[in-house]
């Protein structure tokens, strides 16, 4: 038996936490929240999500990207960059972050970089990965990142 690659996950978080939130900010129940009113959209929508795809890819590897929501190096080339784009909700900032710390409780690597967006550091690991000699495959909702490929 030829014993396979090893596989290494790569996620595209912030992708991810977007459709997990609006999925439910849009549904006729409105986002997810506590008896004590704290948004659990993201949190609930990303595991649902994430934890199927590890049990059916059982990675050997596996890191999830953020952007920081600071300007990218995109944002410095191009001033009208993503300029359309409406202001994130107040409640989506507090429930990413109850992700990232129940991310981080579940040591599960999560890497964000100034100056570079989710997608840019999936690109690279995704080069350092197939250099190292494992499979990589990519997690993301993102409807522009094939055209980025």
């Amino acid at each position: 038996m030829i014993k396979s690659k090893p596989l290494f996950l790569l996620v595209d978080g912030h992708s991810l936490a977007f459709r997990s939130y609006y999925a439910f900010a849009k549904s006729k129940q409105g986002p997810l929240r506590t008896a004590e009113g704290v948004s659990t959209s993201i949190c609930f929508g990303f595991l649902n999500g994430l934890l199927p795809v590890l049990e059916s890819q059982q990675p050997q590897y596996l890191a999830i990207a953020f952007d920081l929501g600071t300007p990218s190096f995109r944002h410095l080339a191009d001033p009208s960059y993503k300029a359309k784009r409406q202001e994130t909700p107040a409640d989506f900032i507090p429930d990413l972050a109850n992700l990232k710390k129940l991310l981080s409780a579940l040591n599960i690597t999560c890497l964000s970089v100034p100056g570079y967006e989710a997608d840019d550091i999936l690109a690279t690991l995704s080069d350092q990965g197939t250099e190292a000699g494992t499979r990589v495959k990519i997690l993301t909702g993102d409807k522009h990142f094939l055209r980025r490929m």
